[in-house]
This record gives structure tokens, sequence and C-alpha cells, in this order.
């Protein structure tokens, strides 16, 4: 009675590499490990440009009276409410306590930077 062996292994199985292929190997791996070590300290790209990719579109936001230059340089002393408001338009505040002072606000906040902001404050005297 004869037993045939269902797996046949060959001589190149179990024969060992030479010592100069594990060497390469090892220094490839070696290599490869380095390379990728060093690639993690690149500054190619700043972690802001890297967050700035995944948050959402943020709209303008315009808030307030916009004066210009030109508006501010019509004023003159003297001029009574309804002239500045002529020229200006609805003061954005009038306090309480100070019915002679007008506070015109600005702000322009456009996506993720500072806000802009401009303030005008017009006093008039005790007649307005």
């Amino acid at each position: 009675m004869r037993f045939y062996s269902v797996f046949r292994f060959s001589e190149h199985a179990f024969a060992q590499a030479s010592p100069r292929a594990d060497l390469r190997r090892g220094l490839a791996t070696a290599a490869l490990c380095c390379l990728t070590l060093l690639g993690g300290c690149s500054t190619t790209t700043t972690q802001h440009d890297l967050t700035s990719i995944f948050k959402p579109y943020r709209a303008d936001v315009i808030q307030g009276n916009f004066v210009s230059r030109e508006m501010a340089e019509e004023l003159k002393p003297g001029m009574t409410k309804e002239q500045v408001q002529a020229i200006m338009g609805t003061p954005l505040l009038k306090t309480v306590f100070n019915q002679n002072r007008w506070e015109y606000v600005f702000s322009l906040r456009q996506g993720y930077h500072a806000p802009i902001v401009r303030r005008y404050t017009v006093y008039f005297d005790k007649d307005g």
C-alpha cells in the first residue's frame, strides 16, 4: 500500500534568502519608514488652509447705516436735526436720556473675516 501526499512541497519553499537580499529588504523597509515619518514634518500647507476647506459658506452681513466720506463732509456745525437726517438718514441709535445725540453705526462682516465697524456720533445743541 502506498500513500500519496496531497501537499507537494518544493525545495524552493523552504529555501532561505541570501544575506544580501535580507539586507536589501531591511534597508528598503527602513527607508520607507523614514520617508513616511519625514513626510509628516512638511509645511507646505498650514492648518488654517486645511480647516478652511471644510467650513461652510458664511454670507456677508451688512448692518446699520452706511455713511460715505462725502456725506460726512457735508455736515457743518449749526445744522438742524432735519438737515442732518436729510443727509445722513435716520440714526441707528437715539438715546432716551440725551435726545441731542445721534449714533450712526455701520458694520460689515465678510465671511470668516473680522467685522469692519464704523461709528459716527452727531451732537446737537439744546435747540436741536
